[in-house]
């Protein structure tokens, strides 16, 4: 049990995962539990039967993905109290089967933006402080492939230039959550309105960066956020 051991191992913990996915297991469990009152059933330890009719109740309403995270939620919550996962038994695993057999959907890929549609963005973008500011954040995103956390995660110690373009270390991403670290290589633009290296260069001297994040807020005065 989780009181059995230290404040740095409890801290470790609870870092272990990411705040969203701790409060998500929370409200998962909060639900879980209010299902087996309703249903005269023990939620922890709850036995396998009680998990899958669960699940099956859910199938009617829930997307096979926002169940199988409660399956996830229930699990890690059982082992943690020194429990044997009720979702690991065969009834479990062949009702969640059943449920994504019947009633899965292919995961939405977006769309990757075509080229004209970004030079047509960044044409749009004003002749001010955030119109640079904006036009090195979706060039740095779309020549680099990076998502929208990466991008704010970045300093300007990050960015190095260099003779093909500039190298990003992306310090931690979604994909990296042990934060192993990696590094992106963006190749310069042929045109100066395309031009990674140049807008990011543009934006720095015009803002005043010199450490810290390196996409930062604007207000209305033209004052860039700390």
């Amino acid at each position: 049990p989780m009181t059995m051991v230290g404040a740095a191992t409890r801290e470790y913990v609870s870092k272990s995962r990411a705040k969203a996915t701790v409060r998500a297991y929370r409200s998962d469990l909060r639900h879980f539990e209010s299902w087996c009152r309703d249903h005269g059933a023990h939620h922890l330890p709850a036995t396998p039967d009680t998990v899958a009719d669960y699940a099956s109740d859910m199938a009617a309403t829930m997307k096979p993905s926002t169940i199988t995270r409660r399956m996830s939620a229930i699990s890690q919550a059982h082992q943690m109290a020194g429990y044997e996962s009720p979702t690991h038994r065969q009834v479990v695993r062949m009702t969640m089967a059943g449920i994504r057999r019947t009633h899965g959907t292919k995961p939405r890929q977006a769309r990757r933006l075509r080229q004209e549609e970004l030079v047509a963005m960044i044409a749009a973008l004003p002749d001010d402080l955030r119109g640079l500011r904006d036009r090195a954040l979706l060039l740095v995103g779309y020549v680099g492939g990076m998502r929208r956390s990466e991008l704010v995660s970045l300093d300007v110690d990050d960015v190095v230039e260099e003779p093909e373009g500039l190298r990003d270390t992306i310090r931690r991403s979604k994909t990296d959550q042990e934060g192993a670290g990696r590094d992106v290589g963006l190749v310069r633009g042929r045109h100066h309105l395309t031009d990674v290296v140049r807008a990011v260069e543009e934006w720095k001297v015009a803002s005043g960066n010199e450490d810290g994040p390196l996409f930062r807020a604007v207000d209305r005065g033209g004052r860039v956020g700390r």
